[in-house]
């Protein structure tokens, strides 16, 4: 761990998407390092976690630049409630000044240790401007604890959503074998709308690797298929899966095809893009 001083907090980030959305994050670099996470691809992140003390102080001098109807993601290079988030709260003062700008924000986090619900007054303040994204999908050094830790995530995701909070469960990715939709369902709430995507990760690149090394540990028995993933894509996986729960109002599905047509959470959370933008006073850093 780093403690670090930030000049800027709102980033522009590019998603394997292919989107561009503004971005804060409390930490750089994740404690969670989940093998598939597109972040791999960049040599500058890292297990490692760098603590940006003064991101808050930052944000609110920023946050008035941006342009109207933007949207700001937390949960980009790190996740916003890792352990260490008890300790430093810096995601908690990011939602206070998000909150208090009335910027609407999108909050994903696969952390399974509990901070989040410590924020939940923020949250309810947010109200519609605030939409919770709670990851599914768990790699853990287990492969017996895969499906209790997705138990805990949907506990979590169950309990945010009763609270009335706008919530989203998602699966993403989806990881044939290893966490089938039929289960993710059966843990989630009927209320609590599912987002699945595929595992789309650059073919020969540190999170295909990392993928690979896991499922060789853990499941060695699906290699074949995972190596056919990495090979060719999980469109034939994701097509099959879009037909099967075509109708089904619980499911919606992203595609985040690499290079391809993209929105993160298409359908299930707010699109800037849709709504019409004034040019504010945002400028690059």
């Amino acid at each position: 761990m780093r403690i670090i001083s930030i000049r800027k907090a709102i980033q522009k980030s590019l998603l394997p998407s292919g989107e561009t959305v503004f971005a804060v994050d409390a930490y750089d670099g994740c404690e969670i390092a989940c093998p598939y996470c597109y972040q791999w691809e960049d040599p500058s992140w890292s297990r490692v976690v760098a603590v940006k003390t003064n991101i808050a102080d930052a944000l609110s001098k920023e946050v008035e630049q941006l342009p109207q109807h933007s949207i700001v993601y937390l949960g980009d290079r790190s996740d916003p409630y890792m352990l260490m988030e008890k300790r430093f709260q810096l995601t908690r003062r990011i939602l206070q000044v998000l909150c208090l700008s009335r910027v609407e924000t999108v909050l994903i986090s696969k952390s399974h240790n509990g901070t989040i619900m410590r924020d939940i007054d923020i949250f309810r303040e947010f109200g519609e401007r605030l939409t919770i994204c709670i990851g599914l999908s768990h790699l853990v050094p287990n492969r017996h604890r895969v499906a209790s830790r997705l138990r805990d995530m949907a506990r979590i995701a169950n309990r945010l959503k009763a609270d009335g909070l706008r919530t989203v469960a998602f699966l993403a990715p989806f990881l044939p074998g290893i966490t089938e939709i039929e289960e993710v369902l059966l843990a989630l709430d009927e209320t609590t709308p599912l987002a699945v995507d595929g595992l789309w990760v650059n073919k020969g690149g540190r999170a295909a690797a990392r993928t690979l090394s896991y499922v060789r540990a853990w499941w060695p028995e699906l290699m074949p298929m995972y190596e056919g993933i990495m090979e060719n894509g999980p469109e034939s996986q994701m097509s099959r899966l879009r037909q099967q729960y075509r109708g089904n109002h619980r499911v919606g599905f992203l595609r985040s095809a690499i290079g391809g047509e993209t929105r993160v959470l298409s359908g299930l959370i707010p699109q800037a893009e849709k709504q019409p933008h004034k040019k504010g006073q945002w400028r690059e850093g």
